[in-house]
């Protein structure tokens, strides 16, 4: 069974793989392509992209109101108290709403895994 914690860090390194392919998105030339194929950031454009592919495999599981807290919690980088303003919940309800859906995701990666050995 795979852990929660990995999950977590799947959506909380998002943002940075995202930023990390579009620098380099951004400056590729053909020239570099070929420097990329055989040098050591290709593995880390490489391993971004396919996280990034985990991440939104795992999240396209999600009902819409699972979303909508990822979202806040890592998308829009809101705090507990900022979420349970915004939901009109109390934190413990915010702590369980998110062990749930760390558990669903949690399954759901175990099976991913299983299909790319």
């Amino acid at each position: 069974m795979v852990n929660v914690k990995e999950v977590k860090n799947y959506f909380r390194n998002y943002n940075k793989n995202l930023d990390y392919i579009e620098m380099y998105r951004n400056d590729l030339k053909e020239s570099d392509v070929k420097y990329l194929e055989n040098n050591k950031e290709s593995e880390i454009l490489k391993n971004a992209q396919t996280e990034i592919i985990i991440r939104d495999l795992l999240y396209y599981r999600l009902n819409d109101k699972e979303k909508n807290l990822i979202d806040m919690r890592y998308k829009y980088e809101m705090d507990v108290e900022e979420i349970s303003n915004e939901l009109y919940c109390s934190h413990s309800t915010y702590y369980r709403k998110m062990r749930q859906i760390y558990r669903k995701l949690s399954q759901e990666l175990a099976k991913i895994k299983e299909i790319i050995k």
